[in-house]
């Protein structure tokens, strides 16, 4: 047997957290906002990673080339592993299936809203009525990342390209199979847009109570972040939380589908 010495962590110590209600929802929600900030520094070093790739490969030595292959290797499967969390659809995790649980609740939303009118911070909606029209259009897209493509073909595009990213977490990271799955840029693309979309949305309802750290900062930083490891810095991405903000209020209003093609 191997000779090591007993583990350091207790594992028994280790035990599941058991939350209800509108407490369950409002730890889902901040859970959701500040993972996407974890999402949101892996895809744009993935972007920045990808254009170097694209506009170098010509003059990369073998071992430049290795070390921005790992680098992209290692960033896309964070990406999809952060995708996986958000899009749980289990109701015992903090992802997207407890949040519409939740805000589908009307126990648990009201017990959200009266710790939302009772928090003390900054940056939080407090107009009531804007703020039933942003948790019922989270509500709504929440289910759909939670939701499973059906093989009759009539599920909404958004739950087939999820479905496709949670697969592709399960065989091909997250478990050795011999599967061969891989997901286009596109629709990976496209789930990062939607999640970005509904983060901002919590942020613009929560303000500090659910990421104390601003989104649009956040992704300045990865900007910069990124770019300190090139020289020169490829361009920089399109901002995606300013053009979100930018266009949400009217996307809520009116109820409109993700507008995937005219973000980014």
């Amino acid at each position: 047997m191997f000779k090591f010495p007993p583990p350091a962590t207790n594992y028994f110590e280790h035990t599941n957290a058991g939350l209800t209600g509108h407490t369950k929802l409002v730890q889902s929600l901040r859970g959701f906002a500040c993972r996407f900030t974890i999402l949101l520094f892996a895809y744009r070093q993935h972007e920045l990673v990808a254009a170097t790739m694209a506009d170098r490969r010509a003059a990369m030595s073998a071992d430049e080339y290795g070390m921005y292959w790992f680098l992209e290797h290692t960033l896309s499967q964070s990406i999809a592993l952060n995708i996986r969390a958000l899009c749980d659809h289990s109701a015992y995790s903090l992802g997207a299936k407890s949040i519409a649980d939740g805000l589908n609740d009307p126990a648990a939303r009201a017990g959200l809203c009266d710790y939302l009118d009772r928090y003390g911070e900054g940056r939080h909606m407090k107009d009531s009525v804007e703020r039933k029209r942003y948790l019922d259009y989270t509500a709504k897209y929440m289910e759909l990342l939670a939701s499973t493509a059906k093989a009759d073909g009539t599920s909404d595009d958004l739950v087939v390209k999820v479905s496709i990213v949670r697969r592709w977490a399960s065989k091909a990271i997250a478990h050795l199979t011999l599967d061969d799955y891989q997901v286009d840029s596109v629709d990976l693309h496209h789930v990062f847009l939607a999640i970005a979309i509904l983060a901002t949305a919590i942020e613009c309802v929560m303000g500090d109570a659910a990421c104390q750290s601003d989104l649009n900062s956040c992704e300045q930083q990865a900007t910069r972040a990124g770019a300190a490891l090139f020289d020169p810095p490829p361009a920089s991405p399109s901002r995606y939380i300013e053009t979100i903000r930018f266009a949400l209020p009217d996307w809520v209003r009116s109820g409109e589908e993700f507008p995937f093609v005219n973000v980014g």
